[in-house]
C-alpha cells in the first residue's frame, strides 16, 4: 500500500543502528520518494521542531505539528513567495498554497506579515483546514518513506508517537 493511504503506522520498537537511521533518511532524499510537493520535508521539520514538546509517552498531537507545519509554509508560500509546485496553465496552486491565500484575504493580512503576527481566528482557521487535508497524505507518506522507523501514528485518533 502506498504511504500516503496508511491510515496508522507502527514503528518497530527496538534499538535502530546508525546505518539504518542513515537508510531511512536516504530513502527520503532519494529518487525513491515520490515528491510532488516539499510537504514530507516540512513535515519532517514540524515533527524535529516539536521533539521538547512531546509528553511522556513521545507523544504529539496533529494539531501541534499542522500548526508548526501551517508556519512554515505561511513563511515560505506568502512570505518569500515559495511555490510549492511548478506553475501551469492547470493548477491555481497546491491546495496548502491556496489555503494560505485565501486566510490572508479573509483576514486582510499583508503578504509580508510572519505567521505569528497574525490574529488567533486566522491561525486557528488556517491550521485546521490545512491539518484536515494534509495529514490525509502526508503523515503516512513520511512513514513510509522513512521506512516506519522514526514514528508510529493514528490519522483517526490524530497522534504521532516518536520512536525513543
Amino acid at each position: 500500500m502506498a504511504g500516503y493511504n496508511l491510515t496508522q503506522g507502527q514503528y518497530e520498537n527496538r534499538t535502530l543502528s546508525d546505518d539504518e537511521m542513515w537508510s531511512a533518511f536516504s530513502n527520503l532524499f532519494s529518487s525513491n520518494s515520490k515528491n510532488s510537493s516539499s510537504y514530507k520535508f516540512g513535515f519532517l521539520k514540524a515533527i524535529m521542531d516539536n521533539l521538547y514538546n512531546v509528553d511522556q509517552k513521545l507523544t504529539l498531537t496533529f494539531d501541534q505539528l499542522f500548526c508548526t507545519f501551517t508556519e512554515i509554509y505561511w513563511n515560505l508560500v506568502l512570505k518569500y513567495g515559495i511555490r510549492q509546485q511548478p506553475v501551469s496553465k492547470y493548477s491555481n496552486g497546491t491546495y496548502l498554497e491556496q489555503m494560505l491565500n485565501a486566510t490572508a484575504a479573509r483576514y486582510a493580512i499583508a503578504i509580508d506579515i510572519p505567521f505569528e503576527s497574525i490574529s488567533d481566528d486566522a491561525k486557528v482557521e488556517v491550521c485546521r483546514k490545512i491539518k484536515s487535508k494534509c495529514k490525509i497524505n502526508v503523515v503516512g507518506a513520511l512513514f513510509r518513506d522513512t521506512k516506519g522507523l522514526f514514528y508510529s501514528f493514528s490519522r483517526k485518533e490524530e497522534w504521532l508517537q516518536i520512536n525513543p
